[in-house]
Protein backbone atom coordinates (compact mmCIF):
# COMPACT_ATOMS: atom_id res chain seq x y z
CA UNK A 1 0.00 0.00 0.00
CA UNK A 2 1.28 3.39 -0.79
CA UNK A 3 2.03 5.80 1.66
CA UNK A 4 -0.69 8.17 2.99
CA UNK A 5 0.69 12.46 1.70
CA UNK A 6 -0.83 15.26 2.57
CA UNK A 7 -3.47 15.49 -0.03
CA UNK A 8 -6.78 13.69 0.00
CA UNK A 9 -5.92 12.78 -3.44
CA UNK A 10 -2.93 10.83 -2.31
CA UNK A 11 -4.88 9.59 0.54
CA UNK A 12 -7.33 8.20 -1.43
CA UNK A 13 -4.64 6.36 -3.40
CA UNK A 14 -3.34 5.21 -0.80
CA UNK A 15 -6.37 3.15 0.38
CA UNK A 16 -7.78 2.50 -2.54
CA UNK A 17 -8.38 -1.90 -3.43
CA UNK A 18 -5.92 -2.57 -6.36
CA UNK A 19 -8.12 -3.13 -8.89
CA UNK A 20 -9.15 0.82 -8.84
CA UNK A 21 -5.49 1.95 -8.81
CA UNK A 22 -4.90 1.27 -12.12
CA UNK A 23 -6.08 3.33 -15.48
CA UNK A 24 -9.62 4.00 -15.20
CA UNK A 25 -10.53 2.98 -11.53
CA UNK A 26 -7.35 5.71 -11.16
CA UNK A 27 -8.69 8.23 -13.00
CA UNK A 28 -12.18 7.94 -11.71
CA UNK A 29 -11.21 7.83 -7.74
CA UNK A 30 -8.56 11.10 -8.95
CA UNK A 31 -11.25 13.50 -10.48
CA UNK A 32 -12.95 13.33 -7.32
CA UNK A 33 -10.56 13.71 -4.66
CA UNK A 34 -8.84 16.38 -6.48
CA UNK A 35 -12.43 18.37 -6.12
CA UNK A 36 -12.09 17.62 -2.14
CA UNK A 37 -8.90 19.44 -2.54
CA UNK A 38 -10.25 22.07 -3.53
CA UNK A 39 -12.51 22.65 -1.26
CA UNK A 40 -10.52 21.70 1.73
CA UNK A 41 -7.86 24.05 0.47
CA UNK A 42 -11.03 27.17 0.09
CA UNK A 43 -12.45 25.97 3.67
CA UNK A 44 -8.83 26.38 4.87
CA UNK A 45 -7.88 29.91 3.12
CA UNK A 46 -11.69 31.06 4.70
CA UNK A 47 -10.25 30.17 7.92
CA UNK A 48 -7.20 32.27 7.49
CA UNK A 49 -9.00 34.78 5.84
CA UNK A 50 -10.08 36.73 9.32
CA UNK A 51 -6.00 36.35 10.94
CA UNK A 52 -4.05 39.42 9.53
CA UNK A 53 0.30 37.87 9.71
CA UNK A 54 -0.78 34.08 8.83
CA UNK A 55 0.81 32.63 6.49
CA UNK A 56 -2.20 31.76 3.93
CA UNK A 57 -3.49 34.97 4.62
CA UNK A 58 -4.53 37.31 1.38
CA UNK A 59 -4.27 41.20 1.55
CA UNK A 60 -7.35 40.95 -0.72
CA UNK A 61 -9.29 40.25 2.49
CA UNK A 62 -7.71 43.35 4.80
CA UNK A 63 -10.57 45.59 4.03
CA UNK A 64 -13.36 43.69 4.84
CA UNK A 65 -11.34 42.43 8.30
CA UNK A 66 -10.51 45.94 8.91
CA UNK A 67 -14.39 46.55 8.69
CA UNK A 68 -14.84 44.01 11.14
CA UNK A 69 -12.97 44.96 14.03
CA UNK A 70 -13.67 49.13 12.94
CA UNK A 71 -10.23 50.08 11.96
CA UNK A 72 -9.40 52.27 9.26
CA UNK A 73 -6.87 51.79 6.80
CA UNK A 74 -4.66 54.82 6.34
CA UNK A 75 -3.05 56.88 3.33
CA UNK A 76 -0.04 54.67 2.19
CA UNK A 77 -0.28 52.10 4.96
CA UNK A 78 1.30 49.07 3.38
CA UNK A 79 -0.46 45.78 3.06
CA UNK A 80 1.92 44.77 5.67
CA UNK A 81 1.38 47.64 8.30
CA UNK A 82 -2.00 47.10 8.09
CA UNK A 83 -2.31 43.56 8.77
CA UNK A 84 -0.13 44.52 11.64
CA UNK A 85 -2.48 46.72 13.10
CA UNK A 86 -5.51 44.56 12.46
CA UNK A 87 -4.07 42.16 15.35
CA UNK A 88 -4.40 43.80 17.93
CA UNK A 89 -7.88 45.65 17.52
CA UNK A 90 -8.75 45.06 21.14
CA UNK A 91 -5.62 46.89 22.88
CA UNK A 92 -6.41 49.40 19.86
CA UNK A 93 -10.08 50.31 20.88
CA UNK A 94 -9.04 49.93 24.90
CA UNK A 95 -8.11 53.40 24.52
CA UNK A 96 -10.56 55.35 22.74
CA UNK A 97 -12.52 58.44 23.62
CA UNK A 98 -8.81 59.34 25.28
CA UNK A 99 -6.39 61.72 24.12
CA UNK A 100 -3.45 59.17 23.80
CA UNK A 101 -5.19 56.74 21.56
CA UNK A 102 -6.58 59.79 19.32
CA UNK A 103 -3.10 61.38 19.37
CA UNK A 104 -1.70 57.63 18.48
CA UNK A 105 -3.88 56.95 15.78
CA UNK A 106 -3.40 60.52 14.12
CA UNK A 107 0.23 60.31 14.64
CA UNK A 108 0.24 56.94 12.98
CA UNK A 109 -1.35 58.39 9.74
CA UNK A 110 0.56 61.46 9.77
CA UNK A 111 3.85 59.14 9.95
CA UNK A 112 2.79 56.89 6.96
CA UNK A 113 2.34 60.42 5.20
CA UNK A 114 5.47 61.50 6.14
CA UNK A 115 7.45 58.30 4.95
CA UNK A 116 8.07 57.36 8.89
CA UNK A 117 9.32 60.78 9.77
CA UNK A 118 8.18 61.89 13.36
CA UNK A 119 5.33 64.44 13.77
CA UNK A 120 4.81 65.47 16.95
CA UNK A 121 1.48 65.56 18.15
CA UNK A 122 -0.17 67.36 21.19
CA UNK A 123 -3.63 67.35 22.44
CA UNK A 124 -5.17 70.20 24.68
CA UNK A 125 -8.58 70.56 26.84
CA UNK A 126 -10.65 73.66 27.38
CA UNK A 127 -9.18 73.39 31.14
CA UNK A 128 -5.88 73.79 29.62
CA UNK A 129 -4.66 69.73 30.21
CA UNK A 130 -2.33 69.10 27.49
CA UNK A 131 -0.64 65.29 26.25
CA UNK A 132 2.05 65.05 23.55
CA UNK A 133 4.18 62.35 22.37
CA UNK A 134 7.25 63.96 20.13
CA UNK A 135 6.77 60.49 17.62
CA UNK A 136 5.60 57.07 17.20
CA UNK A 137 8.07 55.74 19.31
CA UNK A 138 8.06 58.51 21.98
CA UNK A 139 6.80 58.69 25.59
CA UNK A 140 3.60 60.61 26.71
CA UNK A 141 3.52 63.44 28.68
CA UNK A 142 0.99 65.13 30.75
CA UNK A 143 1.27 68.67 31.55
CA UNK A 144 -1.40 70.92 33.58
CA UNK A 145 -0.93 74.49 32.36
CA UNK A 146 -1.26 77.19 35.39
CA UNK A 147 -2.44 79.08 34.94
CA UNK A 148 -4.54 77.90 31.85
CA UNK A 149 -3.12 79.27 28.75
CA UNK A 150 -5.60 77.91 26.49
CA UNK A 151 -8.11 80.21 27.09
CA UNK A 152 -8.95 81.70 23.06
CA UNK A 153 -11.82 83.62 24.20
CA UNK A 154 -14.18 84.16 27.42
CA UNK A 155 -15.98 80.79 26.70
CA UNK A 156 -14.15 79.28 29.76
CA UNK A 157 -17.18 77.36 30.64
CA UNK A 158 -17.22 75.26 27.69
CA UNK A 159 -15.09 72.14 29.28
CA UNK A 160 -16.42 70.11 25.93
CA UNK A 161 -14.11 71.82 23.96
CA UNK A 162 -10.81 70.37 22.71
CA UNK A 163 -7.45 70.77 20.18
CA UNK A 164 -5.05 68.35 18.53
CA UNK A 165 -2.08 70.49 17.53
CA UNK A 166 -0.37 68.28 14.75
CA UNK A 167 3.46 69.90 14.04
CA UNK A 168 3.85 69.27 10.63
CA UNK A 169 6.66 71.92 10.78
CA UNK A 170 8.89 68.57 9.30
CA UNK A 171 6.61 67.26 7.15
CA UNK A 172 4.19 65.96 5.89
CA UNK A 173 2.42 68.78 5.04
CA UNK A 174 3.50 72.72 3.90
CA UNK A 175 1.79 76.02 3.99
CA UNK A 176 -0.43 76.29 0.34
CA UNK A 177 -2.76 79.36 0.12
CA UNK A 178 -4.12 81.02 -3.33
CA UNK A 179 -0.71 82.07 -4.86
CA UNK A 180 2.11 81.18 -3.05
CA UNK A 181 1.73 78.64 -4.39
CA UNK A 182 -1.63 77.37 -4.33
CA UNK A 183 -4.03 78.24 -7.47
CA UNK A 184 -8.06 78.30 -6.60
CA UNK A 185 -10.05 75.59 -7.92
CA UNK A 186 -6.77 73.81 -8.31
CA UNK A 187 -8.63 70.28 -6.69
CA UNK A 188 -6.76 70.54 -3.05
CA UNK A 189 -6.98 72.15 -0.16
CA UNK A 190 -6.90 75.69 1.46
CA UNK A 191 -4.24 76.85 4.14
CA UNK A 192 -2.00 73.85 3.26
CA UNK A 193 -0.96 70.97 1.15
CA UNK A 194 -2.84 68.33 2.27
CA UNK A 195 -5.37 66.57 -0.34
CA UNK A 196 -8.92 66.53 0.22
CA UNK A 197 -8.55 63.21 1.07
CA UNK A 198 -5.75 62.98 3.42
CA UNK A 199 -8.11 65.89 5.15
CA UNK A 200 -11.08 64.21 5.37
CA UNK A 201 -9.41 60.94 6.68
CA UNK A 202 -7.88 63.22 9.72
CA UNK A 203 -11.10 64.99 10.69
CA UNK A 204 -12.56 60.97 10.19
CA UNK A 205 -9.71 60.30 12.91
CA UNK A 206 -10.94 62.54 15.57
CA UNK A 207 -14.66 61.73 14.98
CA UNK A 208 -13.84 58.43 15.43
CA UNK A 209 -11.11 58.74 18.67
CA UNK A 210 -12.01 61.56 20.54
CA UNK A 211 -14.48 61.34 23.60
CA UNK A 212 -17.57 61.14 22.96
CA UNK A 213 -18.63 64.43 24.93
CA UNK A 214 -15.73 66.74 22.99
CA UNK A 215 -16.16 69.24 20.07
CA UNK A 216 -12.09 68.71 18.72
CA UNK A 217 -10.30 71.07 16.66
CA UNK A 218 -7.53 70.45 14.32
CA UNK A 219 -4.43 72.65 14.05
CA UNK A 220 -1.66 72.28 11.68
CA UNK A 221 1.29 74.27 12.68
CA UNK A 222 3.95 74.78 10.47
CA UNK A 223 6.19 75.82 13.29
CA UNK A 224 7.67 73.92 15.84
CA UNK A 225 7.85 76.46 18.26
CA UNK A 226 4.24 77.43 17.69
CA UNK A 227 0.88 76.12 20.01
CA UNK A 228 2.78 74.24 23.17
CA UNK A 229 2.17 73.56 26.08
CA UNK A 230 4.73 76.52 27.46
CA UNK A 231 3.31 79.22 25.18
CA UNK A 232 1.85 82.20 27.65
CA UNK A 233 -0.97 82.61 25.71
CA UNK A 234 -1.44 80.98 21.89
CA UNK A 235 -2.78 82.61 18.61
CA UNK A 236 -6.81 82.96 19.22
CA UNK A 237 -8.29 81.41 16.37
CA UNK A 238 -11.87 81.88 17.54
CA UNK A 239 -11.37 85.62 17.88
CA UNK A 240 -12.54 88.61 15.62
CA UNK A 241 -9.36 87.97 13.39
CA UNK A 242 -10.48 84.14 12.29
CA UNK A 243 -9.85 84.30 8.64
CA UNK A 244 -7.64 82.59 6.58
CA UNK A 245 -5.52 85.08 5.70
CA UNK A 246 -4.87 85.84 9.38
CA UNK A 247 -4.25 82.23 10.13
CA UNK A 248 -1.65 81.72 7.20
CA UNK A 249 0.46 84.58 9.08
CA UNK A 250 0.34 82.48 12.10
CA UNK A 251 2.09 79.56 10.52
CA UNK A 252 -0.93 77.10 11.63
CA UNK A 253 -4.39 75.86 9.83
CA UNK A 254 -7.36 75.44 11.61
CA UNK A 255 -10.33 72.98 10.86
CA UNK A 256 -13.60 73.92 12.01
CA UNK A 257 -14.98 72.03 15.17
CA UNK A 258 -15.40 68.54 14.79
CA UNK A 259 -18.62 66.87 17.37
Amino acid sequence: MASIAGTIRDAVAGIAPPWLTNTVGARLLYSIAIQCDAFWELARQGVKAHMPGETAFSSSALPYVGAERMLDRYIDETNDQYAARLTTPHDTHRGAGGPQELINQLQLAATYLNAGGAVPVRAVSNSGVWWSRPSLTGEFTQTKSSPNNWVWDALTTRWWRGWVIIDTSAGPWVVDIWGTPGAWGDGGTWGSDATVAEGAQFQRIVTLWKAAHETVQIILTFDASLFEATDASPPNPNGTSDTYAWQALQNAMFTGPIT
